[in-house]
């Protein structure tokens, strides 16, 4: 479809990723808007406070689900469901 729009593959990427993060970012702010306007409550408030525990968390969680993946991807691999697209 961005091909028709003149854009190229890597842009079309691009466009993706500059528009995902941008979706998330606007989503986040309405929703910690609407928090405060409606509840007049902070962000510590609903037990999303960024602590030592907060860090732990997200380098565990970050860790895992690359670790998973890559348990997912090794099994398509080896079980022949995909491939790398290396070989011919």
């Amino acid at each position: 479809m961005l091909s028709t729009l003149g854009v190229s593959s890597n842009g079309a990427v691009t466009v993706v990723l500059v528009s995902s993060a941008l979706t998330a970012v606007a989503v986040g702010s309405a929703c910690l808007v609407a928090a405060y306007a409606l509840d007049r409550r902070r962000l510590r408030d609903y037990g999303l406070a960024l602590d030592a525990d907060w860090v732990v968390d997200i380098v565990v969680g970050v860790g895992l689900g690359g670790l998973l993946m890559t348990g997912v991807l090794l099994v398509s691999l080896l079980a022949g469901w995909a491939s790398d697209g290396l070989r011919r």
